[in-house]
């Protein structure tokens, strides 16, 4: 049986005949977990005249000028010609590089950074196509995205069936009761539509208005940024800030603020007075530029506050909501019993260092979600990059850890997980999934890769392992000395990236190990997931285009 989950197709087909009808234009655009994004930050530690954002990176961000992959190295990619605008006078319409996407798992799903799109066990086929107009100071982006999912059944389990987040179904988390990050979207197949990475935005100078349903990705994490990812799929938000880094005499400064709306699961509870909640944060980042010895360092603070959103709920003042002062996110009262805030809030520092003349880099993000005063919880990303340039190919070597596990205090100090809250029950999510990273509260990982870059794109293996929600298991199984039970798994990769002509053609294998699953004894799964993608260029030039000097001429 196969069901719609929700939204409106009658866009879809349109978008879809306007490529049909249009083959031979389109202009490539940078997408969720895209491997261009990757890139660019390679050729930015090599000394590359990349516009990278100093801690939030938008996926429509402009990285290259027309002008800035003159004279390169020739190991650069090709393909990146189609990501270089040029500044065109009059109205101007592009095509967006059509994609076509495909996800198979074979025993569970591992939906991570996949934006919009949610992959479960089985096939989950996925489309993105649309338009961009640019005109003066104005740029629009039309780039929804569409996906069927096979969605299989696959069994969740609670460690002793506490079922502590009775849910409909237990297809919500079910080891805690205060987080909207459903496992499994119902039981059939279905379809979905959203807007995906569309926005509208007008440059004012040094300033940018946006809005949009894009994702937003903080910090320098390559696999679990703490604070925003492309897990979850984008929230409708506006956005003032700098349009690219502010160029100073004492360095590079960026400041965003967003304003946002995120939605409950239709899986969580049947209490639409809770459906919606406000976000607002911002965020700060510095780069000095004065002195050649802090030349490489980046540093960025950010700020994300939300809380439950009804009609008459928001004010004029919760504009001004993430630069409020807040306290801690709970207090003891006159009676010693445990109040909590009603809204949730976390706060990060963000360090990245690299070195052009040694080729490495090393990378800091740490997050606070309680008060300043009470910083036993040391939640953190931290990582490096190392890049050696053998022949006609630059090797890539690095590694990454995150700890969102809270101290073993825990329970004495009634702290609770990262991205749950006992008042804003749905937490850090939107629609189901996490803003934050794809591990999810308690856990664990390391990552270790190896990728090989060239001319034609780029090969990869790497290895990670996550141990799940160590929280729950010290508060669970700690007390008893139990403690072989740990949820752990494996993944070993294998990726690449080829260029051939006008395409990208991107494949990539997992195999995971996990062993003792959902903290039962001896409980060990296989999974196999296999992703591949293929993305059309043909020109990087408007496919309409009015008032430009070219037509006055004429």
């Amino acid at each position: 049986m196969m069901t719609e989950r929700k939204g409106d197709y009658g866009l879809l087909p349109t978008i879809i005949l306007m490529f049909l009808i249009n083959p031979v234009l389109s202009q490539g655009l940078v997408s969720v977990n895209d491997y261009i994004r990757d890139y660019s930050r390679i050729l930015e530690i090599q000394g590359s005249n990349i516009l990278n954002p100093i801690i939030l990176k938008y996926n429509q961000h402009s990285i290259w000028g027309a002008d800035t992959l003159e004279g390169e190295s020739k190991n650069l990619w090709d393909q990146l010609k189609y990501y270089a605008e040029e500044d065109l006078p009059g109205f101007n319409v592009y095509l967006i590089s059509p994609r076509v996407g495909y996800v198979y798992s074979s025993k569970y799903s591992r939906p991570y950074n996949d934006g919009p799109m949610w992959s479960g066990k089985g096939s989950t086929v996925e489309v993105n196509a649309g338009v961009k107009v640019k005109w003066g100071r104005i740029t629009g982006v039309l780039y929804p995205n569409f996906y069927y999912a096979q969605n299989k059944h696959f069994q969740r389990q609670s460690p002793g069936k506490t079922g502590l987040n009775p849910r409909q179904n237990d297809l919500n988390y079910q080891l805690s009761n205060m987080i909207d990050w459903v496992q499994i979207f119902g039981f059939d197949s279905f379809n979905d539509f959203n807007w995906g990475q569309s926005n509208i935005s007008a440059e004012f100078g040094p300033v940018i208005v946006k809005f949009g349903t894009e994702n937003m990705w903080w910090g320098p994490a390559v696999l679990n940024p703490i604070m925003m990812s492309n897990t979850a799929p984008g929230f409708p938000h506006l956005t003032l800030g700098t349009s690219n880094p502010l160029k100073t005499k004492y360095g590079n400064f960026e400041l965003y603020s967003f304003w946002g709306q995120l939605s409950e699961s239709q899986y969580f509870d049947d209490n639409p007075a809770n459906d919606k909640r406000f976000i607002a944060g911002v965020s700060f980042g510095y780069r000095p530029t004065f002195s050649e010895d802090l030349k490489g360092i980046s540093i960025g603070f950010g700020r994300t506050i939300y809380q439950e959103w009804s009609t008459s709920d928001l004010s004029f003042s919760d504009l001004f909501l993430s630069f409020k002062k807040n306290g801690p996110n709970f207090k003891q009262d006159e009676n010693c019993e445990i109040v909590y805030n009603e809204s949730d809030q976390y706060i990060s520092l963000d360090v990245r260092w690299f070195l052009q003349e040694s080729g490495v880099e090393f990378y800091f993000e740490w997050v606070q979600n309680e008060a300043w005063l009470d910083s036993q919880d040391v939640l953190y990303t931290l990582g490096f990059q190392k890049l050696y340039q053998v022949d006609n190919a630059t090797w890539r070597l690095g590694f990454e850890q995150t700890s969102l596990a809270a101290a073993r205090n825990q329970e004495l100090r009634n702290a609770k997980d990262i991205y749950t809250n006992p008042i804003v029950i749905q937490g850090y999510t939107n629609q189901g999934n996490l803003l934050g990273a794809p591990i999810g509260p308690g856990s664990k990982s390391q990552l270790l890769r190896l990728d090989r870059f060239n001319k034609l794109g780029k090969y990869g293996f790497s290895i990670n392992r996550i141990r799940f929600n160590d929280n729950f298991f010290f508060k669970q199984f700690g007390p008893t000395g139990d403690f072989l039970r740990h949820d752990v798994e494996w993944n070993f990769e294998l990726e690449t990236v080829r260029f051939l002509k006008n395409y990208e053609i991107s494949g990539k294998f997992v195999y995971s190990r996990r062993m003792n699953w959902h903290f039962y004894h001896n409980l060990d799964v296989n999974n196999f997931q296999l992703l591949t993608s293929i993305k059309w260029h043909i020109t990087n030039k408007p496919i309409f285009t009015i008032g430009s000097k070219e037509q006055q001429d004429h």
